[in-house]
């Protein structure tokens, strides 16, 4: 299985829509993850050109005013779609990958930054993890949050921000999932004029 998970900051340019095509190509991609495509609008064509070709399904979570969006584009052969689960910050798509018969949930993310509702979205994803206890599980996401403060460089800790750690690192660990670790950088964003 493999998923490219990204923030794109906005869709609407073909540059990025290219971009993406080449990485789906070079590195034989099953299935896109993008979040803030800060669209409201997205239809079969755009992820066509976004995909390469026409061997694709998808499911959108339109942006609101511009903020957010969330997109899914799969190979058709490759994952079943069985039902499509949509919260405020996340899409979940269950079906079954490949020949086998075990059902899975790829869940695209993109948090709100407020700590309130990102406690509302953990709680509804928990929930929902355990209510489908036979499931396997992938969550790919924006969760604006860090499991430590050693993910966050040339930014002060706020306060709060310690409970909104241990918080996160509990939402983890009900979950039942295992952060991935980054290979060959030490962070998932960062701005072009950083030295990172």
């Amino acid at each position: 299985m493999k998923i490219l998970n990204l923030n794109v900051r906005g869709l609407a340019n073909r540059v990025k829509w290219r971009g993406i095509r080449e990485l789906v190509v070079a590195k034989k991609v099953e299935m896109i993850l993008i979040q803030e495509t800060k669209l409201q609008t997205v239809d079969a064509l755009m992820c066509g050109l976004i995909w390469g070709d026409n061997d694709f399904e998808w499911k959108v979570v339109p942006a609101v005013n511009r903020a957010g969006g969330l997109l899914c584009v799969w190979r058709k052969d490759l994952f079943v779609l069985q039902n499509v689960m949509v919260g405020v910050g996340f899409m979940g798509l269950v079906g079954t990958w490949g020949i086998q018969t075990q059902v899975c949930a790829i869940v695209n993310v993109y948090s709100p930054c407020n700590l309130e509702e990102k406690r509302r979205l953990w709680a509804e994803l928990v929930a929902w993890r355990h209510a489908s206890p036979d499931t396997s599980w992938c969550v790919a996401s924006d969760f604006h949050a860090v499991r430590c403060t050693e993910e966050r460089k040339g930014v002060a800790v706020l306060p709060q921000g310690g409970a909104e750690m241990e918080e996160f690192n509990r939402f983890i660990d009900t979950m039942e999932v295992m952060d991935i670790p980054l290979v060959d950088r030490k962070f998932t964003w960062f701005r072009l004029n950083d030295n990172l």
